[in-house]
């Protein structure tokens, strides 16, 4: 499902390009040889709030991962984790706040 909402934003999932199926986990190695523009992550949390800011800093630091251009330009977005499976009318939402987190220069006319 969240690959077809990476495709309706019009953004390219890299796990899916990594060949990465459902219940796989996305390995350091297949980070850097997809290269991403954006790293996301969803703002799930199992302990306490704010978890997914620290897990941004913990990526940003990674020694293994400074070669990829998401590092570089610090370029890692944060969705809601309910946007993660959207099956229900919220797809839309999804959808659009990938897109707006993604490309938000093509939204700003429009939300000024």
């Amino acid at each position: 499902m969240f690959h077809d909402i990476c495709i309706s934003a019009g953004v390219t999932n890299g796990a899916a390009l990594a060949g990465l199926v459902r219940g796989e986990h996305l390995s350091k190695e297949k980070i850097v040889e997809v290269d991403p523009d954006i790293l996301m992550f969803s703002d799930y949390s199992s302990t306490q709030e704010g978890d997914s800011e620290l897990f941004r800093k913990e990526v940003l630091d990674d020694p293994a991962l400074q070669s990829i251009k998401a590092i570089k330009n610090k370029n890692i977005i944060i969705i809601k984790d309910r946007y993660r499976y959207a099956a229900s009318q919220y797809i839309g939402d999804a959808i659009c706040d990938i897109a707006q987190k993604t490309y938000p220069e093509y939204f700003d006319q429009i939300n000024n």
